[in-house]
């Protein structure tokens, strides 16, 4: 188990430092924590909440469900929250969203975050605030912001691969090539949109209280307004994916049947090139004795007329625009 203690102050960058008493005691306007445990030993993790004096009822309990929950008491808040792991580079692979539970507790200018490994939300989180002069003057609300904010982020991160993928199939979906392999990715990319929008739809029920009026607590500070509206944006592209796979496969049919109307065109001017020279034939084949058989050469008087005809046959064609 790993804790991390990032102190950010008002007038100078954010430092790491041991959770003693003498920080927790400095903490205020001016001076804002944030405590990143990862690990779920029980015992370190009790020593680490009982340090920033969260309450018993916003600590995270064992039995307790993944699902994306709220809570409050006391002046703190406590949200779990499900965050995926950043896409790989290139296309979408067939494994499922790698998934973790994230639990974000805030007191007053403390904000501690617990999950189980590594998480990209929390990574990049801290990359974007590294090296900022001033956020000490943040309260705890606005660090939860921009945590959440960069959970989302990854979300969309997913919906921006599967887009670009969906490009590259449209392609194929033109050319016609491997119409198995194709259908066969469309099928995993629509799984993968469909996971994506489980695993952010029930955070409705987590991001929806922190804009109403009465959630506002004096120690943390108002939530940002335009994160449910985030959140909101986020699972519309998520499921405008499935629109656009939709259309991806309407594409590939209409490419299919263009595909069929040619070939059935091309052998409906085979036919009609070939017809005129089997009615000669079967009209030649018939067993009349007229003297035009006891001619030899009148054979080739015959093949040069099965010839004409189809040659005018195709000239048709041509003048009329079916080839």
């Amino acid at each position: 188990m790993t804790v991390r203690a990032v102190l950010f102050e008002a007038h100078s960058a954010e430092r790491e430092v041991e959770l003693e008493r003498k920080v927790l005691r400095s903490l205020g306007r001016s001076r804002l924590l944030w405590v990143d445990i990862d690990g779920s030993g029980e015992e370190e993790l009790r020593a680490a909440l009982d340090a920033v004096a969260a309450p018993v009822h916003v600590r995270p309990r064992a039995a307790e469900a993944d699902r994306p929950s709220l809570s409050r008491h006391d002046g703190w808040v406590r949200i779990r929250v499900t965050a995926v792991a950043a896409p790989d580079d290139g296309a979408p692979g067939s494994q499922a969203v790698e998934s973790g539970t994230l639990d974000l507790i805030a007191g007053s200018n403390v904000v501690v975050t617990i999950h189980d490994g590594r998480l990209d939300a929390v990574d990049a989180a801290i990359r974007q605030l590294r090296g900022e002069l001033g956020l000490g003057v943040l309260d705890a609300a606005a660090l939860l912001a921009v945590i959440a904010d960069e959970i989302l982020s990854c979300y969309l991160r997913h919906v921006e691969a599967i887009e670009r993928r969906v490009d590259v199939l449209d392609e194929l979906a033109i050319r016609g090539n491997a119409a198995e392999a194709y259908l066969n990715e469309v099928v995993t990319l629509r799984r993968r949109g469909a996971m994506l929008r489980r695993l952010l739809a029930p955070h409705r029920e987590v991001f929806g209280p922190l804009a109403r009026p009465d959630f506002e607590i004096a120690a943390l500070g108002r939530p940002w307004p335009g994160l449910v509206d985030r959140l909101e944006s986020t699972i519309s592209a998520i499921e405008a994916v499935r629109e656009l796979l939709v259309g991806s496969v309407a594409l590939h049919q209409s490419s299919t049947g263009q595909r069929v109307n040619e070939v059935v065109k091309r052998l409906t001017i085979l036919n009609a090139v070939l017809l005129p020279a089997v009615v000669l034939a079967g009209i030649m084949g018939m067993n009349f004795g007229l003297e035009f058989f006891d001619t030899t050469s009148n054979f080739w008087l015959v093949i040069g007329a099965m010839l004409l005809m189809a040659t005018a046959t195709l000239g048709v064609s041509r003048l009329r625009g079916w080839l």
